[in-house]
């Protein structure tokens, strides 16, 4: 049976509905979640809408509409005891010509009640959730390979290494996001109290791609600065031995324009970082063990 075409969205076939409640049930399901490209961020996923799978469509069929109007009339509603009903499909329904007054912006708690059942992970800042796209072997390896050097190097003591999976919050921000590695010292402090979002990092560190190396440069080392309690902030490249440690100066509290930070450089197999905020050093031979490089450009 072909598709059904519900506001303007495109939705699955469904039973046909026989009762008031169920019609009802059907057009909620229909949620426009505002999800977004970010410019310039190419690694990230398309605006989306999220379909829960409802048990049936109308009996009658819906006048068919198309277009920006068509969306607009579409209500948003996320609950949070239902949050694990908006992971089943995302399927994108922006169009180019759609402005930013005509996206429905989300809460931070509606964010928060969609990340909590997605499938997969999303950054938020402004109102828009953008998907994260996942890493590729040597990206894995290099994160994997670096936050056990700095476990092995911390153990005993008060400082700790997550991973990706690790939600951090920029409070000055807003935005919530998943660096690839993160290091605290002392008691983790939480947003939620659930441990879920933590807002004390002492360390930073980014695997670099092609898909992401400007924002995490420029954008995202723009709100990473924000952080109060953030010392170090590492860049480590996937295609060649290169680690980057930016290190903030003096007392610097992470207000806007009001520290600075030191650039270092390590670009050599035999060379090491040094992480004075953890008091460590970590060689690049370990981070990049096992990586295989590849092989370089012919020269002209």
């Amino acid at each position: 049976k072909p598709p059904t075409r519900v506001g303007g969205l495109r939705a699955a076939a469904d039973p046909v509905c026989h009762t008031a409640r169920q019609r009802s049930g059907f057009r909620r399901s229909v949620i426009q979640a505002g999800l977004a490209q970010r410019p310039g961020a190419p690694g990230f996923a398309s605006g989306a809408s999220i379909w829960n799978g409802a048990p049936c469509r109308p009996n009658k069929s819906p006048r068919r509409e198309s277009g920006d109007s068509a969306r607009r009339r579409i209500p948003f509603a996320t609950p949070p005891n239902k949050a694990r009903r908006l992971t089943q499909t995302y399927t994108a329904v922006h169009t180019s010509g759609m402005s930013t007054a005509e996206k429905r912006l989300l809460t931070a708690a509606e964010y928060l009640a969609i990340e909590s059942a997605a499938e997969i992970r999303h950054e938020f800042l402004d109102g828009e959730m953008f998907a994260m796209s996942g890493g590729s072997l040597w990206h894995n390896l290099i994160k994997d390979n670096f936050a056990r050097a700095v476990a092995n190097r911390l153990s005993g003591g008060t400082c700790r290494v997550v991973t990706s999976d690790q939600r951090l919050k920029v409070d000055a921000t807003g935005l919530y996001t998943y660096p690839d590695v993160l290091v605290f010292c002392g008691p983790p402090q939480m947003e939620d109290g659930v441990h879920h979002t933590l807002i004390n990092p002492v360390l930073v560190a980014e695997v670099l791609s092609d898909s992401t190396e400007k924002y995490d440069r420029g954008i995202k080392f723009g709100h990473y600065r924000r952080l109060e309690t953030l010392q170090e902030y590492l860049l480590i490249a996937q295609d060649r031995f290169s680690v980057e440690l930016f290190t903030r100066q003096g007392n610097g509290s992470g207000a806007a324009g009001s520290d600075s930070w030191l650039l270092s450089a390590a670009s050599e197999r035999e060379a090491e970082v040094r992480l004075a905020s953890l008091g460590i050093a970590v060689p690049l031979a370990e981070i990049y063990e096992g990586v295989e490089f590849p092989p370089a450009a012919p020269a002209r």
